[in-house]
């Protein structure tokens, strides 16, 4: 049985998910991690339990790494503006990031998993889900028939997308937060934990509330 060598990429507790789904699986094998954003690794105790060692550098030298190590790279990071900008690096490096599935996860047939997301202990994806590049979803989240998601979004744990639901880029959805049936929210906006989307929700705000509304206008600043 061929190993596949993998560098993670990331930070911050994410980093220890995807160690974990790499432990579980006999194909993969973790051969470091890649620190995102911080150029001395020694100046941010992420998790002392897994030692100095075991950091092989940063994103600077990340190609000069995959190619030491003949290793794939996985993202490991929980922002989802951290996470396109890691795709934007990746790519213009002509890196293909691994998908990552956790034994855990329920996927029905007809399911197309974009590089580089990542699929976590739990998660459920019903038939014909899209899912786009580098996308996070965490335990017990769950995507319904036909639903899509674009690229680098973030699904809490407990969160749903309804049958049909459409998430723009970079959508963060909060724990235990639900997008009703055929709703779309539009790229880079934050669902905040416990809300439930009954309308369509428009590009770059952050709503809250059962019925979902905007409580800000923009999450990112001009």
């Amino acid at each position: 049985m061929a190993i596949t060598k993998i560098l993670i990429l990331g930070n911050g507790p994410e980093l220890r998910r995807v160690l974990s789904v790499l432990e579980s699986d006999p194909e993969k094998e973790c051969v470091g991690c890649v620190f995102w954003k911080v150029s001395d690794p020694s100046n941010e105790a992420i998790d002392p339990s897994l030692g100095m060692h075991f950091w092989r550098g940063t994103a600077e030298t990340l190609q000069e790494l995959i190619a030491a190590q003949s290793a794939k790279v996985a993202i490991a990071i929980s922002s989802a503006q951290e996470r396109w900008k890691a795709l934007s690096l990746l790519n213009s490096l002509s890196i293909i990031p691994e998908v990552l599935i956790s034994e855990g996860a329920s996927v029905d047939d007809n399911v197309i998993i974009g590089a580089g997301s990542v699929i976590h202990q739990g998660v459920i994806l019903e038939e014909g889900v899209r899912i786009g590049h580098g996308c996070l979803l965490l335990p017990g989240s769950r995507m319904g028939v036909g639903s899509r998601c674009g690229d680098a979004c973030i699904m809490e744990s407990g969160s749903q997308v309804e049958d049909m639901g459409r998430l723009g880029d970079e959508v963060h959805l909060g724990t235990r937060t639900v997008v009703l049936s055929e709703r779309i929210v539009g790229p880079r906006s934050l669902i905040l934990p416990g809300s439930i989307v009954t309308s369509d929700v428009e590009s770059g705000v952050i709503v809250s509330g059962t019925p979902a509304s905007v409580i800000e206008s923009s999450t990112f600043s001009e």
